[in-house]
């Protein structure tokens, strides 16, 4: 096996783990993913160590991008995101594409255009999307007004109190999805959109284009 895509491999692989930087399993991805079509002379053939090393990279940036979509933002903003359904069918249709024996330079084409796709349109909604001003779920916690009889204590009282800690103990878990899902996009959406521009976009027009062969002019 090629020595630099071995080596990248690995880090993929085990290595980016021991990083405190959440990007580092996406940076690993993008440059196995660059290495192995440099390796193949810009043409990689199936089943070949580059060919396998791009579908691997591939797959892994399309279990970023599907764990991105999947998380709580997108079905708790003021405006739906409508399409939060579309990428995860596309997504996974991609991934179980490029997972059969037979797939091609065709298939990891599909699967990043996806990945771009998703990318583009997550940091769309992440820019421009507004969270409700109170979230539904929680709009049965309710502060009454106290009563006279209130003030006596009631065998309900202890019942009433743990109803209520429960409930304010299920809105901090859920605020806290949010904030973990809000700084992973922060972190990982900005930073894909510019590798797709810096690695796949330029990979992407030279696999477009036909290769020109040079002729020797008698």
């Amino acid at each position: 096996m090629n020595t630099s895509i071995e080596k990248k491999l690995i880090f993929l692989k085990e290595g980016y783990k021991t990083s405190i930087d959440p990007r580092a399993q996406a940076t690993g991805a993008f440059d196995l993913f660059e290495t192995g079509f440099t390796a193949s002379d810009l043409q990689p053939r199936p089943k070949s160590e580059e060919f396998e090393a791009m579908r691997y990279a591939t797959l892994t940036l399309l279990r970023i991008a599907y764990g991105l979509n999947s998380l709580v933002l997108w079905n708790n903003l003021r405006d739906r995101d409508k399409l939060t359904y579309r990428r995860k069918k596309t997504l996974a249709t991609r991934t179980m594409e490029l997972r059969r024996k037979g797939a091609d330079l065709e298939d990891i084409v599909a699967a990043m255009d996806a990945i771009n796709d998703a990318v583009r349109t997550m940091s769309g909604t992440f820019r421009s999307g507004r969270f409700d001003p109170v979230d539904a779920e929680f709009d049965n916690v309710v502060e009454e007004e106290p009563d006279d009889e209130s003030e006596q204590e009631s065998e309900g009282d202890e019942s009433d109190e743990e109803h209520y800690d429960e409930a304010e103990e299920e809105e901090s878990l859920f605020e806290q999805k949010l904030t973990f899902a809000r700084y992973k996009c922060a972190a990982l959406l900005p930073y894909l959109a510019k590798r797709m521009r810096e690695v796949w976009l330029p990979i992407r027009e030279r696999i477009s284009k036909p290769r020109k062969t040079h002729t020797r002019v008698p």
